[in-house]
């Protein structure tokens, strides 16, 4: 019975819909709008024709006018429909957008003219549209570009300037000496991308840098810029904090990522593949902070930090002996960089010997805020009997948002201190003061009444084996140091050299991450995994491009490397199961998974020793 009344009023809307569908159109508009009125020639605009109106039906492909001077290099549609209800009585409202990318074929002042469209026996009409060209010239619109393509021509450069780009923001661009600045790198594009890699990342010199965000994977979400539809993603998420006053520039950052090649242009990512890809590198643009010194007059206590903070304390116990110690626990809480949170200012107190505490801390990233707490613990000793109050202890800090130095404390805390006993009696020991048992420490000499042989220390210290090999330590040193620089240059000027020698780091970090894909149980993404470890292996260890490495060319490298034909083809085994597996998925075993794991693994390992 249940079932019955859940398809009830689904019955009765979908009967509902049909009756509205059938009903006459009434209240159709049927309008154009362009993205922008003035374009590159090596740009292009987008034409968007959208009709809505009540009970709208089906809608037929608008009319477009003659454009003898704009082509046509791609076209799209949607459509999406608003049900209300008022007074008991439904209305439905459909919208139908055709999208049009238009590319300019000469420069001047065009207009582009009337479209129309034929609805149940009546014609409706846009109005022109006027668009001006100007000549090509380089885009990017101060939001990074492309930094390095492949081949590309100036009209390429252009297009992909404005569909493929690095965003950095930040949250503010004035700050104070270690207030925090965050900083959010993005991604934008209107492709598909592959093998997306960090080529440079920014070193934040004269600033302290905690990351908030780091994407393990790209998370693309759909977001309009200036009337463009976008796949964005969140790369990275910085958190700074200056340590000097200044205008500081920071650098930018590169990532690199493979364009598939298509077959034609346009923005809509309709292209063909053709097993060959373009290898572009993303560069945001410098980013210019402007950090502005503490304000002059700060209070004694002051030691660096900024923030905003607050203090709780607490002691145990409250009531002691002379001369017995106290714990103290005081907490910093708050927002802020806590490595520059110091030590609170000690009262200056006859009646208490406070001793330096032990320092821990706790981070804590909220959305795109550092904060946390720092916890001071005390040892404290009562120095005087009877009814004692401990001070406050005062932290000074600078709130940025207030602009101005603020002081948080501890509350006075009572103390009873009962007096200590010098002899008690029937006791076999004394219970001694501070100054008494620093004064014992000094004296007290441990000596060694056991020792029943003692070395003879008659020969020279220059006569032991131990001594003069000691003195080859500077020689072995200077040797290892020359080694590791020589090293170290021919990673900077060998590329070849340096490829080589992170091909196993860099195939141990996939397989790792491909490891924990099959504790997940990915199956295709697992697969795409162990392909990229492989490929980048083989592609490091024979100096090669990654991108476009087919299994045919790994092949003939390996040949001539001189490298068994056994191993060749568990080569080519493992790249067809993992393109089988990725481009025709079904239903994997985590056993079969395994398996593939371990053997990627073992001819990783052979590769290693004959290449």
């Amino acid at each position: 019975m249940q079932n019955v009344k859940c398809k009830i009023p689904i019955a009765l809307i979908y009967a509902l819909l049909t009756l509205v569908s059938s009903a006459w159109a009434k209240d159709l508009s049927f309008v154009a709008t362009v993205d922008q009125t003035r374009v590159a020639l090596d740009g292009q605009i987008t034409l968007t024709l959208t009709v809505t109106g009540e009970g709208l039906g089906g809608v037929p492909d608008p009319t477009l006018p003659a454009m003898n001077d704009l082509a046509i290099a791609g076209t799209n549609s949607s459509s999406s429909t608003q049900i209300s209800f008022v007074n008991g009585s439904m209305t439905a409202t459909k919208t139908v957008e055709f999208i049009y990318a238009l590319r300019p074929m000469k420069v001047g002042t065009f207009t582009i003219g009337a479209a129309s469209i034929q609805v149940e026996g009546k014609t409706y009409a846009t109005d022109p549209i006027q668009v001006e060209v100007v000549p090509g010239g380089a885009g990017g619109g101060g939001r990074g570009g492309i930094a390095t393509p492949s081949q590309p021509g100036s009209s390429e450069v252009a297009e992909l300037e404005k569909n493929l780009f690095l965003e950095v923001t930040p949250d503010r661009r004035q700050v104070y000496v270690g207030e925090q600045v965050t900083l959010l790198y993005k991604l934008f594009t209107r492709y598909g991308l592959q093998n997306v890699q960090y080529s440079k990342v920014p070193t934040y010199t004269g600033f302290w840098a905690e990351a908030l965000f780091d994407a393990q994977q790209l998370n693309f979400q759909q977001e309009v810029r200036n009337g463009k539809a976008f796949n964005t993603a969140l790369l990275k998420r910085v958190a700074l904090f200056s340590t000097t006053a200044g205008s500081k520039t920071l650098d930018e950052m590169d990532i690199g990522c493979d364009i598939p090649v298509r077959s034609r242009g346009g923005p809509f990512d309709d292209f063909e593949f053709f097993g060959r890809a373009q290898r572009v590198t993303l560069r945001s643009d410098p980013l210019k902070i402007e950090v502005l010194p503490l304000p002059p007059g700060a209070p004694a206590g002051f030691r660096g930090a900024v923030g905003s903070y607050s203090v709780t304390a607490s002691v145990t116990p409250r009531s002691v002996t002379e001369g017995d110690p106290i714990s103290m626990k005081m907490t910093l809480s708050g927002t802020g960089n806590l490595d520059a949170v110091t030590e609170p200012g000690r009262p200056e107190s006859r009646d208490f010997k406070v001793y330096d505490p032990k320092v821990s801390k706790a981070v804590e990233k909220t959305g795109n805020r550092i904060g946390g707490s720092k916890t001071f613990e005390y040892v404290i000793i009562p120095e005087r009997a009877g009814q004692v109050i401990l001070p406050p202890f005062e932290f000074v800090y600078f709130d940025p948002q207030k602009r101005q130095y603020a002081t948080v404390a501890s509350a006075p805390i009572p103390i009873s201190v009962s007096p200590g006993k010098r002899l008690a009696e029937g006791e076999g020991h004394f219970r001694l003061s501070r100054e008494e048992v620093t004064q014992e420490g000094r004296d007290i000499r441990y000596i060694k009444p056991d020792a029943e042989y003692l070395e003879d220390q008659g020969r020279a210290l220059y006569q032991g084996w131990g001594f003069l090999s000691l003195q080859a330590l500077p020689f072995l040193g200077l040797a290892g140091a020359l080694a590791y620089r020589r090293h170290l240059e021919r990673l900077r000027g060998d590329v070849a050299y340096a490829r080589r020698r992170r091909s196993m780091g860099e195939a141990a970090r996939r397989l790792k991450a491909a490891r924990q894909i099959i504790e997940e149980g990915r199956g295709p993404e697992f697969h795409a995994e162990v392909y990229r470890a492989l490929s980048q292996f083989l592609a490091d260890r024979l100096n090669v491009p990654a991108a476009g490495l087919t299994t045919d060319a790994v092949l003939r490298h390996l040949e001539a490397r001189q490298v068994e034909a056994e191993v060749s083809q568990w080569v080519r085994d493992i790249f067809e199961q993992c393109n089988f597996a990725r481009f025709a998925p079904s239903t994997i075993q985590a056993g079969e998974m395994e398996r593939l794991y371990e053997e990627t693994e073992a001819v990783i390992e052979a590769l290693e020793r004959k290449i």
